[in-house]
């Protein structure tokens, strides 16, 4: 009889049932800061038959795919499609925009703020880093005057590791405009999960990366171009072939083609993405929905004794990142909801490794996915005896289903 059941029984039927639930899981949950879990419209996308990027039919794919990326970039602004990652996108923005030995301001306060200035030092360009985990205005404001012959600035809009947004990247723009100091905005992180108005900021050059808050495959980068940037790349010596940006510039505006055969199913992805951020969601509406799930998220996380990392003022809507409770390492927790949830989260980077989890919120998660990430994690909490604000948390719950 059921109730006869040695301990040791019980604890192999537990884990017999949690081996065939994990299974019999059809798809892991991604809670990484990209790629993202993508909903079945845009996976059906990928398997449409091939058609020639030298077709009519491509040219109506991508020019409607441009004019979309206008609308979610929020610019009138040219904007090169690039078959690379996102990382690509910010080193093809570097190599058109700087020539040899040009000075180029970079605050680093992340892993990818790190990256983008070891990027501007192997192309050969003078990076002068601000490094200051948290940097205020004031700091890059200075960094901007005593500069003032540098030919740009880049900031990492949103840098993953540890997951900081710089929220007054306009007032950076205006300061650096002031001295006719281009703005390079890596936005790979953040475009589509929160509020970025690449015309109004007067933003010289937007890079992002198709597999994040766009909903798409991994596989393109997109980078916008003020005429101000056209004009300093257009004085610039032409010192990449693929990455060309005047070669991207004449295809698309002579036949609304690329120059090399693009990633064309992760186009017809991305297209179908936009449709839905655009269409169906709605832009404004979209982006309130990454706000939402991140109050959410912290919300849920801090009723379960995680700590935020960042002071409200630098937290990210798009990378939740946190302490987890004391008796419990960010490995043991990534490795339990991996496991034995089929849940994806991710680590810190570097001098974040073994010391915080990352869970990225991005594209379309839906409640049950949130619902089922938290009480994953409350389990693993309660199995270890580790007390959780059990009150607190049903009321997060009740307030992300009324809403």
């Amino acid at each position: 009889m059921a109730g006869d059941t040695l301990p040791e029984e019980k604890d192999k039927y537990f884990r017999s049932t949690v081996e065939m639930g994990f299974l019999m899981i059809e798809e892991p949950l991604l809670f990484t800061p990209g790629p993202v879990t993508l909903p079945k419209a845009i996976l059906r996308e990928m398997s449409k038959p091939m058609i020639s990027h030298r077709s009519k039919d491509f040219r109506e794919l991508f020019e409607d795919t441009v004019l979309r990326l206008q609308q979610v970039f929020k610019t009138k602004n040219d904007i090169a499609v690039l078959t690379a990652s996102g990382t690509g996108g910010v080193e093809a923005a570097l190599l058109n925009v700087l020539d040899v030995d040009e000075k180029i301001l970079i605050p680093v306060y992340g892993v990818f703020s790190k990256r983008a200035a070891e990027t501007a030092k192997r192309i050969g360009a003078r990076p002068v880093v601000l490094s200051k985990s948290l940097p205020n205005k004031e700091d890059i404001f200075r960094l901007i005057e005593d500069n003032v012959d540098a030919t740009a600035i880049l900031i990492v809009y949103n840098d993953t590791s540890p997951g900081i947004t710089i929220r007054f990247l306009k007032d950076i723009s205006r300061k650096a405009k002031e001295y006719g100091i281009l703005t390079i905005v890596d936005a790979v992180s953040i475009l589509g999960g929160d509020v970025l108005l690449t015309d109004e900021w007067d933003l010289d050059v937007v890079i992002t990366g198709s597999q994040k808050c766009l909903m798409s495959p991994p596989g393109l980068a997109a980078v916008s171009l003020s005429e101000r940037a056209w004009e300093k790349v257009l004085k610039t010596p032409r010192r990449t072939f693929y990455f060309d940006f005047i070669r991207y510039k004449e295809y698309y505006e002579k036949r609304k083609e690329t120059p090399f055969t693009p990633a064309i199913n992760v186009l017809h992805a991305l297209r179908k993405a936009l449709e839905i951020i655009l269409d169906v969601v709605g832009y404004r509406a979209w982006i309130e929905m990454h706000r939402r799930r991140a109050s959410f998220l912290y919300s849920a996380l801090s009723a379960l004794n995680f700590k935020p990392i960042m002071p409200p003022e630098y937290r990210s809507n798009t990378v939740i990142s946190v302490k987890p409770p004391e008796r419990l390492s960010p490995e043991e927790i990534l490795s339990r909801l991996k496991n034995d949830y089929g849940i994806y989260a991710a680590g810190g980077l570097e001098e974040w490794k073994g010391k915080i989890i990352r869970f990225g919120n991005m594209g379309y998660i839906s409640p049950r996915s949130l619902l089922s990430l938290i009480l994953s994690i409350a389990t693993i909490l309660m199995e270890k005896e580790i007390p959780l604000k059990l009150e607190e948390l049903i009321s997060v719950f009740e307030n992300l289903l009324v809403k």
